[in-house]
């Protein structure tokens, strides 16, 4: 069963956009996926209706594994990948394997988040 990491003051581990009135401060927009801004993605599994969203789904690093097999095959292009908490994008998905180019370090936490 996926590990899903808990803060004391705000619960379950969610990712966390800007608001609307900080996205439109960065680059003047509202937050729409085709307008370039870098805080709101088309791969951001919080934008694909339908589906199950799976956030958090954790794994550790042991310095030489590089493919990783969730829990459920992901919906193409919904996969986001984190190592110790930075949004990584070296990997590809096939099924429900998720390959990096290279292995998590030893103890890595590494967190999957996507809808299936």
């Amino acid at each position: 069963m996926p590990r899903v990491q808990y803060d004391p003051i705000d619960g379950p581990r969610l990712p966390r956009l800007p608001t609307a009135a900080q996205r439109a401060a960065l680059d003047g927009t509202t937050g729409n996926p085709d307008s370039g801004n870098p805080y709101v993605t088309t791969d951001d599994p919080r934008l694909v209706s339908g589906g199950t969203p799976v956030i958090g789904e954790a794994f550790t690093g042991d310095g030489v594994t590089v493919a990783f097999v969730l829990s459920s095959a992901p919906v193409v292009g919904t996969v986001a990948a984190y190592i110790n908490g930075v949004r990584v994008v070296s990997f590809t998905v096939a099924g429900s394997t998720v390959t990096f180019t290279s292995a998590p370090a030893l103890g890595d936490e590494i967190l999957f988040d996507y809808v299936s």
